[in-house]
């Protein structure tokens, strides 16, 4: 596999974490950024979907969660940089 997967701001996923022993939480969701809860990581995000919550922003503890599936992959910096890059390099005369 050649290609580097990376969770990127702007993207959905539909995250699964721990809720209790027997229930695991969904999460649709547009990825935010990732903060500190104490000494544990925390992705961010916007929830989505049919949620009660959707519009707020959550904070999904690394440790909680078990699987994230990407729903739609949001443009790179590094993408929108090749893009501009590209169309510079057009001529008309």
């Amino acid at each position: 596999m050649t290609e580097e997967y990376k969770l990127t701001v702007g993207s959905k996923y539909l995250i699964r974490s721990v809720l209790t022993r027997e229930q695991v939480l969904e999460t649709e969701c547009v990825f935010k950024g990732i903060t500190t809860l104490g000494t544990s990581d925390a992705f961010v995000v916007e929830v989505g979907g049919h949620d009660k919550h959707k519009g707020k922003l959550r904070c999904i503890p690394t440790h909680m969660i078990t699987s994230v599936d990407i729903l739609e992959r949001a443009e790179t910096k590094e993408q929108a940089k090749k893009v501009r890059a590209d169309e510079e390099n057009v001529h008309y005369g």
